[in-house]
């Protein structure tokens, strides 16, 4: 007797039904728009070290210029140290499908308080301000987070 047992057409729809459904995430994928925000970083010379929230990821040009093309959606801090200039960090909201750029060049305006009291009180209220929104975000407070960084970009 043969004991080998012929697919029946369920057998064959159970089949075909497991091949499409494996099928949809990949589909899908492909229709499903790109959900980044682009970066562009401009300074002043080649070869400075770009980081995205303390991650390195890539050094300017030839021209200056970095492109970020897959930058998540959301706060991040990018910080640029170059040789010529003195190394900072700038705060951007990114948007998905949106671009933002980041100046950290001669275009890019320079904080300058005449009165050396004043710009120490300034340090001194930007370092609480962070340190706030470090504990905000800890505590799963991010809207106060981001309030906190966003007063401390006013300074």
């Amino acid at each position: 007797m043969n004991s080998r047992r012929v697919p029946q057409i369920h057998d064959l729809l159970a089949i075909s039904l497991l091949t499409v459904v494996a099928a949809i995430p990949l589909i899908s994928a492909k229709e499903r728009p790109a959900q980044f925000a682009q970066v562009t970083v401009h300074t002043d010379e080649e070869g400075c070290a770009v980081e995205v929230d303390s991650t390195p990821v890539g050094k300017t040009g030839a021209t200056g210029v970095l492109e970020l093309p897959e930058v998540e959606p959301g706060d991040h801090y990018i910080h640029v140290r170059c040789r010529e200039r003195e190394a900072r960090a700038h705060f951007i909201s990114a948007v998905v499908g949106e671009k933002a750029e980041v100046r950290h060049d001669e275009s890019a305006p320079a904080a300058a308080f005449p009165d050396p009291l004043e710009a120490a009180q300034a340090r001194l209220q930007l370092r609480r301000l962070i340190q706030e929104a470090i504990q905000f975000r800890a505590r799963g407070n991010v809207e106060e987070a981001v309030r906190n960084l966003r007063d401390a970009l006013r300074l």
